[in-house]
């Protein structure tokens, strides 16, 4: 049930978030088709269905946590974006705030990929 309401947790979250900043560069484009599979894992994983194979799972979850890491903590300092300023706070540790979200989504893809063995062996 956690799963559940997490992933409409995280749609609410997500959406307006995309909807507002829009898709002016490749990057943003990239994360929402990285975050679109995401919860599709998530999906398949809260009502416990097989998609794909596990083996793609294993690979996503690389691919979704290297993303993330360039896109919250790399991309901004190749773009210099000056430092917010919302109380003091730096890029980095926006960056962190930011990814606090998505911890359980990595989570429930790690789970889906390498400890659902026996969805996957059916």
């Amino acid at each position: 049930m956690f799963w559940k309401v997490y992933l409409g947790f995280l749609i609410i979250l997500s959406l307006p978030t995309y909807l507002w900043q829009g898709f002016s560069r490749i990057w943003e484009i990239i994360d929402i088709i990285v975050l679109a599979v995401a919860i599709t894992g998530l999906i398949a994983f809260s009502w416990g269905k097989k998609l794909l194979a596990q083996r793609f799972w294993k690979v996503f979850l690389l691919v979704f946590m290297v993303w993330n890491m360039l896109y919250q903590y790399f991309l901004p300092v190749l773009q210099k974006v000056s430092e917010v300023d919302i109380g003091r706070l730096s890029r980095p540790m926006i960056a962190t705030i930011v990814w606090i979200p998505f911890i359980p989504l990595a989570i429930a893809l790690y789970l889906y990929a390498f400890k659902r063995n026996e969805l996957w062996e059916k």
